[in-house]
């Protein structure tokens, strides 16, 4: 049965009985069912969580979701939160943030990162924690490659594994949102805010740049690869260089990971979704392309 928005709504008294509100689907969420729902003094995106999903590079995590929220409430990064009903169909309310999904301006992404990734969390293990070791990459990338189809592309990545390196723990760990794609970015008339922030974690904020400025997120998300004087322009306004040399350091880690993540999914969505499994092919080809690019230095 469909979720019953306004129906659920009316069960907590969180809108009038007798009061018409507009309720409008938004079409953006692979996991779960997003709304629009406004009238009198209200309008919020109310979202209904499916299914919970614990295995994937991106799991869909409600509680954590609903914490990111909380911790972020005023700081103009993420959207206000207004409630949140957990259970095995959890459901998220938050303020709606007009405005269309991010096309080509860089600076503003780095700048809220930035203030994202500076942002004081009160109770830090309350999200998952994330490594950055290469050795846990490629091992994650692994686990992905070893769950596809050992197709041409698959057995090309297991080529291109790239070796270890040490890379020394950062000292303080970050909130990151982790899917930083141009469709979890809104700007608008009242300035720019992340969404969909369902798989938030600690950890280094080199993860959440690197998914912004990776070639398969743009592609996955619609848009074109960002151009060297694009990225260059938003490391300088981002505004760290050890974030800048670390990024330099573990992008190809990242990039067997995500390649891996891509081949796996377009093998599973193979039947269900032969287009989007298509996308996710190309993702994987444009992000092992990066990856020989990065080890030919």
């Amino acid at each position: 049965m469909a979720f019953q928005v306004l129906d659920f709504l009316r069960q907590k008294s969180l809108i009038q009985a007798d009061f018409e509100y507009d309720v409008s689907y938004l079409n953006d969420g692979f996991w779960n069912d997003n709304y629009h729902v406004s009238g009198g003094d209200i309008d919020w995106v109310v979202k209904y969580y499916r299914q919970g999903q614990l295995t994937s590079l991106f799991p869909i995590l409600p509680d954590q979701e609903s914490l990111a929220l909380t911790c972020l409430k005023g700081a103009g990064i993420a959207p206000e939160p207004v409630a949140y009903f957990p259970g095995e169909h959890a459901v998220l309310i938050y303020e709606y943030w007009p405005g269309e999904h991010w096309r080509d301006e860089v600076e503003p992404v780095a700048h809220i990162l930035r203030r994202l990734h500076r942002h004081p969390v009160s109770k830090p293990e309350g999200f998952r924690s994330l490594s950055t070791d290469p050795e846990d990459l490629l091992a994650q990338g692994d686990d992905l490659l070893s769950h596809s189809e050992q197709d041409t592309l698959a057995r090309a990545l297991t080529e291109l594994r790239p070796s270890p390196v040490r890379v020394p723990e950062i000292s303080t760990r970050s909130l990151l949102h982790t899917d930083v794609g141009a469709g979890n970015i809104i700007e608008g008339p009242k300035g720019i805010r992340l969404i969909d922030w369902q798989c938030p974690g600690m950890g280094d904020p080199v993860q959440d740049i690197w998914a912004f400025q990776s070639i398969s997120f743009q592609m996955l998300f619609d848009r074109q690869p960002l151009s060297v004087e694009q990225k260059d322009l938003f490391i300088k306004a981002y505004g760290d260089s050890d974030v800048d040399r670390r990024l330099k350091t573990l992008s190809r880690y990242f990039s067997y990971r995500m390649a891996a993540y891509c081949c796996k999914r377009s093998w599973d969505l193979r039947s269900d979704d032969p287009d989007l499994s298509r996308h996710y092919q190309g993702a994987a080809n444009a992000e092992k392309v990066q990856l020989e690019r990065e080890l030919r230095g």
